[in-house]
């Protein structure tokens, strides 16, 4: 069977319908577990070295991001 959400636009969030046998099967089904993945040192150290360009405020906008790639405006 086909599920189907409709999405209608509220004030300040969004309704999703959904049939309530699918809702419940969501509320009560088991928690899946996922293995976390270790990093390696080099993305460490790429970890390391982005929050601290972060905390210097050394960030780019969606925009300027888009223009170093070549990236054509959406606008």
């Amino acid at each position: 069977m086909t599920t189907v959400a409709f999405i209608k636009k509220m004030e300040k969030e969004d309704l999703i319908l959904i049939p309530r046998k699918k809702y419940e099967e969501l509320l009560f089904r088991e928690p899946r577990v996922v293995d976390e993945v270790p990093m390696t040192a080099s993305e460490k150290r790429a970890l390391t070295h982005a929050r601290k360009e972060l905390k210097q405020g050394k960030t780019l906008s969606f925009d300027e991001f888009s223009r170093k790639l070549g990236l054509r405006n959406r606008n």
